[in-house]
């Protein structure tokens, strides 16, 4: 383990990301962690997100597509973002199943979620 993983034992928070210095990754990959519920990581961690990625770099976001509709989200902080010229919010893309445990998916009768994978562009 490597990185932020290895400092914060692969699970920051707003509070831990203060302490990285601005510009210092390339790009932050996170699959399964945002948008499950209220209680996980959300919008407002992308600015913090942003100001740790070099310009010209990522932020890759795989979720299960549903987590994408939920409404405790502040959807529009991305927008804000985009309008700051922080970062740039690329096309949603689809991919077929996600997690082969139908278990997780309320939505899709008995069907493995969609993958929703969210690529954000740091300027």
């Amino acid at each position: 383990s490597s990185g932020i993983n290895a400092e914060y034992g692969g699970n920051p928070r707003g509070e831990e990301l203060r302490f990285i210095l601005d510009k210092t990754y390339d790009m932050i990959v996170s699959v399964g962690t945002f948008w499950v519920s209220p209680s996980y990581p959300g919008v407002e961690m992308f600015e913090m997100m942003s100001r740790i990625v070099k310009p010209g770099g990522f932020i890759l976001i795989v979720v299960n597509e549903e987590y994408t509709r939920g409404d405790w989200q502040n959807w529009e902080a991305l927008t804000r973002l985009e309008e700051r010229g922080i970062l740039k919010c690329r096309p949603m893309k689809l991919l077929p199943n996600y997690r082969m445990n139908v278990s997780v998916s309320d939505s899709n009768n008995g069907s493995p979620p969609n993958a929703a994978v969210l690529v954000y562009d740091v300027l």
